[in-house]
Protein backbone atom coordinates (compact mmCIF):
# COMPACT_ATOMS: atom_id res chain seq x y z
CA UNK A 1 0.00 0.00 0.00
CA UNK A 2 1.13 3.68 -0.94
CA UNK A 3 0.70 6.15 2.45
CA UNK A 4 2.26 9.12 0.88
CA UNK A 5 -0.47 12.01 0.36
CA UNK A 6 -1.92 12.10 -3.20
CA UNK A 7 -3.16 16.23 -2.37
CA UNK A 8 -2.86 18.48 0.34
CA UNK A 9 -5.21 17.53 2.05
CA UNK A 10 -4.72 13.95 2.48
CA UNK A 11 -3.13 14.72 5.98
CA UNK A 12 -3.60 17.01 9.05
CA UNK A 13 -0.05 18.38 8.15
CA UNK A 14 -0.61 19.20 4.74
CA UNK A 15 -4.23 20.62 5.52
CA UNK A 16 -2.59 23.00 8.04
CA UNK A 17 0.36 24.17 5.94
CA UNK A 18 -2.32 24.76 3.44
CA UNK A 19 -4.12 26.97 5.70
CA UNK A 20 -0.81 28.75 6.85
CA UNK A 21 0.51 29.29 3.77
CA UNK A 22 -3.60 30.73 2.58
CA UNK A 23 -2.79 32.92 5.61
CA UNK A 24 0.04 34.35 4.48
CA UNK A 25 -0.69 34.88 0.99
CA UNK A 26 -4.18 36.97 2.22
CA UNK A 27 -2.25 38.62 4.58
CA UNK A 28 0.56 39.87 1.78
CA UNK A 29 -2.83 40.61 -0.87
CA UNK A 30 -4.12 42.72 2.05
CA UNK A 31 -1.15 44.71 2.45
CA UNK A 32 -0.66 45.38 -1.56
CA UNK A 33 -4.22 46.63 -1.55
CA UNK A 34 -3.68 49.22 1.40
CA UNK A 35 -0.82 50.16 -0.48
CA UNK A 36 -2.51 50.87 -3.66
CA UNK A 37 -5.45 52.30 -2.02
CA UNK A 38 -3.09 54.42 0.08
CA UNK A 39 -1.53 55.74 -3.78
CA UNK A 40 -5.11 56.33 -5.28
CA UNK A 41 -5.05 60.22 -5.46
CA UNK A 42 -8.45 62.09 -5.66
CA UNK A 43 -8.33 62.96 -9.13
CA UNK A 44 -8.28 59.43 -10.02
CA UNK A 45 -11.22 57.45 -10.53
CA UNK A 46 -14.23 57.05 -7.87
CA UNK A 47 -15.04 53.33 -9.32
CA UNK A 48 -11.32 52.33 -8.79
CA UNK A 49 -11.40 53.28 -5.29
CA UNK A 50 -14.42 52.00 -4.13
CA UNK A 51 -13.58 48.81 -5.69
CA UNK A 52 -10.03 48.88 -3.47
CA UNK A 53 -12.00 49.09 -0.85
CA UNK A 54 -14.53 46.31 -0.92
CA UNK A 55 -11.19 44.48 -1.96
CA UNK A 56 -9.57 45.24 0.75
CA UNK A 57 -12.91 44.72 3.49
CA UNK A 58 -13.13 41.75 1.98
CA UNK A 59 -9.09 40.68 2.63
CA UNK A 60 -9.97 41.60 5.77
CA UNK A 61 -12.64 39.60 6.87
CA UNK A 62 -11.12 36.48 5.33
CA UNK A 63 -7.80 37.03 7.56
CA UNK A 64 -10.06 37.50 10.17
CA UNK A 65 -12.02 33.98 9.63
CA UNK A 66 -8.84 32.46 9.15
CA UNK A 67 -7.12 33.81 12.36
CA UNK A 68 -10.23 32.72 14.85
CA UNK A 69 -9.99 29.39 13.24
CA UNK A 70 -6.13 29.60 13.95
CA UNK A 71 -6.67 27.28 17.25
CA UNK A 72 -8.15 24.57 15.51
CA UNK A 73 -5.15 24.26 13.06
CA UNK A 74 -2.46 24.20 15.85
Amino acid sequence: MDSQPKNPFDSIENAKDYVRLLQETVADARQEIAADLAAVSEGQSDRRMEALRVIHYKLEKLEHHLQSSKPFTQ
